[in-house]
């Protein structure tokens, strides 16, 4: 997975932190930047200057010196370089090209590099510019200027009627090119007080994003605070925990989605008050109609058994009718025989004897008769 994969399950401070720092660091980066170069092209050009006024001087003095080649004059003029911080070498020459006087060691073969430098404003145009590199890694600023002589014109004008010299602020000058003083002088220091800027402002850069976390952390901590409560409040309330809410004293947008996220919880626990009272009721009313059915499945039952009862006796009424009426009808008969025997006999203790047994089984048949009857 990719880092912007992985930022997805970051929390939101974490996000809005690495936001505003990554933001933070290109703006500084830039801003340092550009502060950076500004500061090494004012070193330089201080530099520049320096050595554009120095090389001008001694061109100015070195007049005389070259015109008579006196090494003297030279070394005497040029050792004052001796006090200038940056300078690693000077000479000057003649027309020729031979040296007259010169200062410092500097070897031509050990040139790796050698750029003009584009000119920028100065009072010394005529000064050439050059950006060189040794094999070492060095880097040093090389200026040639040219040294003048100038010489006066005379004119009859300036001579007069008598012949005498007559001065005049309209006197003519030709100059002569006479010579060339090589000046060279280090960008050590140059380069050492850019990377002393430069890590100072690395520095400052890391003190300034320390000191922008921690404030932003504290600000937003302040702003995911009662983030961070919602989301646990919400937590608790999706897992049915509705006694939740949610305590933030905020007059702002969080504030006011808070007080929604309360309403919210109040309507659900209300909702569910009704629900549960709503089922309540129904578990109630549940109950007594299960009674019911309870009792009318009951008396259902109780029906069919006396049916299937009524349906057996009906059956076994009808089976014992047909007995009942033989013993009925020979018992009858018997009765009849022997009461027409004693009335033709006369008196006879057994035959009445019989005759009360025979009425009694009359008597069953007819009462057991009346039963299986009722049955039916």
């Amino acid at each position: 997975m990719s880092f912007f994969d992985h930022l997805h399950n970051f929390k939101l401070r974490t996000k809005f932190i690495l936001s505003v720092s990554v933001m933070l660091v290109f703006f500084m980066l830039i801003t340092n930047a550009y502060l950076i170069e500004r500061q090494a092209d004012s070193y330089r050009r201080e530099l520049l200057t320096n050595g554009e006024t120095m090389i001008h001087i001694l061109a100015v003095n070195a007049e005389s010196g070259v015109l008579f080649e006196s090494k003297y004059e030279l070394d005497e003029l040029i050792s004052v370089l001796n006090s200038f911080a940056d300078f690693k070498y000077a000479t000057i020459s003649n027309n020729e090209g031979v040296s007259l006087a010169s200062l410092g060691d500097w070897d031509v073969l050990d040139i790796a590099e050698s750029n003009k430098i584009k000119p920028h404003d100065s009072l010394h145009n005529h000064c050439r510019q050059y950006y060189v590199k040794l094999n070492s890694g060095e880097e040093f600023i090389e200026l040639n200027t040219p040294v003048v002589s100038r010489k006066e014109t005379l004119s009859r004008e300036t001579l007069g009627m008598t012949g005498g010299y007559k001065s005049s602020s309209s006197q003519k000058y030709t100059t002569e090119v006479i010579g060339s003083i090589k000046l060279v002088l280090s960008l050590q220091s140059v380069n050492e007080s850019i990377t002393a800027a430069r890590n100072g402002a690395i520095i400052t850069t890391i003190l300034i994003l320390a000191m922008a976390i921690l404030i932003l952390t504290m600000l937003i901590r302040v702003i995911t605070k009662p983030v961070s409560m919602l989301v646990e409040v919400t937590d608790k309330v999706s897992h049915g925990d509705l006694s939740q809410s949610v305590d933030i004293d905020q007059k702002d947008e969080i504030g006011h989605l808070a007080n929604t996220f309360n309403k919210m919880i109040e309507s659900l626990r209300q909702s569910r008050n009704e629900i549960e009272e709503y089922n309540r009721n129904l578990e109630e009313k549940i109950v007594e109609r299960t009674l019911a059915l309870e009792e009318t499945q009951s008396h259902l039952v109780q029906s069919e058994k006396m049916s299937a009862i009524g349906q057996l006796a009906a059956g076994v009424a009808h089976e014992l009718n047909n007995p009942l009426g033989g013993i009925l009808g020979y018992a009858q008969f018997a009765l009849e025989k022997m009461n027409k025997s004693i009335e033709e006999e006369g008196s006879n203790k057994d035959l009445e004897g019989y005759i009360r047994y025979v009425s009694y089984i009359e008597a069953q048949a007819k009462r057991s008769k009346a039963i299986v009857q009722n049955l039916l």
